[in-house]
Order: C-alpha cells, then structure tokens, then sequence
C-alpha cells in the first residue's frame, strides 16, 4: 500500500479512473486533494439541515458539533485499488476544531460529511467553498472483494445522523427545564453567596468586598452559560 502523490492524482483524474467534481487544481497537495465546506451542514444542537449559499459563512459555537457536506463529488475507481483516509488540517485544528476521522472505501462513490468539533472556547466561523480537511489516497496492494454496504444516499444520510443525535439529546421536558431555570443559576448563586457572607461577616466593611467578588463571579457564571450552550 503506497501514497499517492499530486503526480499520481492528476494521472487519474486524466484518465478518467478517478472523479472529484468541482476539481480546483489549488486544492491538490503534495500527498492528497483538500475537500471543501459544500452546499449544507447538519447542525447537532439546532438538530436541523442548514442550507449554505456559495460563500455564505455560519458559525459554530463552543462545544457544538456539526456534520458538514463536502463540496466535492468522489468517485474512486471500479476496480477497487485505491481507498484512503480522511485527515484533519492544521488551520483546522489551530482555530480550535477536531475533526472525526474517517476513511474511504474501495468502493467509494457520493460526497462525505466530514463531522467536526468546536474545542475553543469562543465562536468560530467556517465559510462555504473553504478546505475543512484533507483526503489521502492510497494505492491497495490487492483489490478488495468486499463491498462497505454504505448507504451514500445523502437523505439517509442525513436523517440517520440527525436521528441518532436526536436520542442522544435529553427529553423535551428536561430542555425546556433547563432553559427555564438556566438564568436563575447566576441570581441563585450571588443571593446564597450574600446569606452565607452576612452570616460570616455581618454588616462590616469586609461585607461589601466580598459581596463584590460573589458578584462578579455570578455575573461570569452568567457568561460562561451563555458562551457554553446546551450541543
């Protein structure tokens, strides 16, 4: 089994054994082809397709996962030499994202959804038609025999995910509890601070300072729960 580099690329996409439709010769690296953000994604928190305009960026907040389609058609060739491998990019991963892995199969025919992660703690932002990750192709010692029984109809694809992120949410009546009692937890927290500091230190100077600092940590409390939102 053996990289394919640029050279190898370009040979098969010029004779036809290999397909990526849009090809941008931009994209093309030294050992592999960079796939793009493409018409939609599949947002986890919002549990919802969103539809993308070409340029039209979106963000994604902390902690949110989504499942982005690539731009790009991949067909591999029919006689099941070449597979490969799904990688992250460094951008990618400096600007905060981690990125599911995945790989290609032999048999490969249909775009890919290309699931990733905000770690950052701020918002970050993707755009349509920009490189989210990299696909290395890899040359098969032997052709394979078996078929990978993936479904690459994009419908199903999309209502599987969108499915299996439903059940792992919690019921609809833990949501809309914990959207209503969310912005309690700040109020709660500087109002039992203020009992316990009275009952400590009374009505003296150290009091005020105190209440102060139980403040100013509710109120960044308050923020972290607004920056961190339920994914």
């Amino acid at each position: 089994m053996s990289v394919l580099t640029d050279v190898d690329i370009r040979g098969m996409l010029d004779n036809g054994n290999l397909k990526i439709k849009p090809f941008d010769e931009n994209r093309l690296t030294p050992i592999g082809y960079n796939l793009s953000v493409g018409d939609f994604y599949l947002s986890k928190r919002l549990l919802k397709r969103i539809n993308l305009s070409p340029r039209q960026s979106f963000n994604v907040m902390p902690g949110e996962t989504v499942a982005i389609r690539t731009l790009e058609y991949i067909e591999l060739p029919q006689d099941r030499t070449v597979s490969g491998f799904i990688h992250s990019k460094i951008k990618m991963i400096t600007a905060g994202f981690e990125q599911i892995s995945t790989t290609l199969d032999s048999d490969h025919k249909g775009r890919l959804f290309i699931t990733i992660q905000n770690l950052s703690s701020y918002m970050a932002s993707l755009e349509h038609g920009k490189p989210i990750c990299t696909m290395v192709l890899l040359k098969n010692v032997s052709p394979s025999k078996k078929t990978s029984n993936n479904s690459y109809d994009e419908n199903d694809i999309t209502n599987n995910l969108l499915n299996a992120w439903k059940t792992q949410r919690p019921s609809e009546r833990i949501e809309r509890f914990w959207h209503a009692i969310r912005p309690l937890f700040p109020i709660i927290f500087i109002v039992s601070g203020g009992i316990v500091a009275f009952i400590l230190l009374g009505k003296s100077t150290a009091f005020a300072g105190v209440m102060a600092a139980i403040t100013a940590i509710g109120l960044i409390l308050d923020r972290l729960l607004n920056v961190y939102p339920r994914v």
